[in-house]
């Protein structure tokens, strides 16, 4: 678990490094060290539309696999435990980044995108991991009006 928190708190280390080298008195140095933020904010960003999106794709991948008998239940529920926590953790973290104040108010309004889409793949998961355990369709519903929810989020980030 510990590994997959060392991305976002790199990225996030970086991000808060170029934001205090901003604080030069020399207008110029100014401006290069905007041009280093904004190069760190659009790489944070394609960043974390890369993270949701394979994340979406990977549990669509073990839905499919555990419905065509290629996984176990107990094999692809452990696979979707491991997606709700990462998501969950990622959601928690931008939520801090988003209140740090380092953001401006389009950067925030990406970051919270984000958030949302994770909650999204969050619940996804969740309901195909009960879905597994019940075969209700309720929880498989869950699944794909969550699913649906995250698409459309993570098109619209990523333009697609």
């Amino acid at each position: 678990m510990k590994k997959f928190l060392l991305i976002p708190t790199l990225l996030l280390f970086l991000v808060f490094a170029v934001s205090a080298q901003g604080s030069g008195s020399s207008s110029s140095l100014s401006k290069k060290n905007n041009n280093n933020s904004d190069i760190v904010l659009k790489t944070l960003g394609m960043s974390l539309g890369q993270g949701v999106y394979t994340t979406f794709a990977s549990i669509g991948t073990i839905a499919d696999a555990y419905a065509k008998g290629a996984y176990e239940d107990s094999f692809a529920q452990q696979l979707l435990k491991e997606y709700i926590q990462l998501s969950k953790v990622m959601s928690q973290q931008l939520s801090e980044l988003s209140r740090s104040g380092k953001l401006n108010a389009n950067d925030k309004a990406y970051v919270q995108d984000v958030i949302n889409t994770y909650n999204y793949l969050s619940y996804e998961a969740q309901g195909y991991h009960d879905y597994i355990a019940s075969e209700s369709s309720q929880d498989l519903n869950t699944y794909n009006t969550n699913r649906d929810k995250a698409w459309q989020n993570i098109s619209r980030l990523l333009d697609l």
